[in-house]
């Protein structure tokens, strides 16, 4: 199959040269990290494993991206940035809203005979 000698990432390679063969899962979890940088096909399992593979080592999945395609991992940085503002922003409307309501719930209350 080839999977080894056939790796583009030099941070891999540089990894593997260390490397003992007890250590070869990590380096296929790394070689298919690679795969998903390079947009090949994973499927949907393949995909599910993708991402868990990109939090389990986020400093390998860094290094690779940045080595193979740098534009594309600053837009997904960017793009992660934008994502947890506009969810920042969603929670505290949403905390907003919760507190108004709970302040009107609090009057009708009072208006229906009950004690503040």
């Amino acid at each position: 199959m080839a999977k080894y000698t056939k790796v583009k990432s030099k941070f891999i390679k540089e990894k593997i040269k260390n490397a003992k063969w007890k250590d070869s899962g990590y380096i296929d979890d790394l070689i298919f990290l690679e795969y998903g940088i390079r947009g090949m096909g994973l499927g949907w399992t393949g995909g599910m494993r993708y991402n868990f593979l990109t939090n389990k080592y986020p400093k390998e999945y860094k290094a690779i991206y940045l080595e193979l395609n740098p534009k594309v991992y600053k837009r997904i940085i960017e793009d992660k940035k934008k994502e947890a503002e506009e969810e920042k922003r969603e929670d505290e409307e949403l905390e907003r809203e919760e507190k108004e309501e709970e302040e009107q719930d609090k009057v009708d209350w009072v208006k229906a005979g009950g004690k503040a």
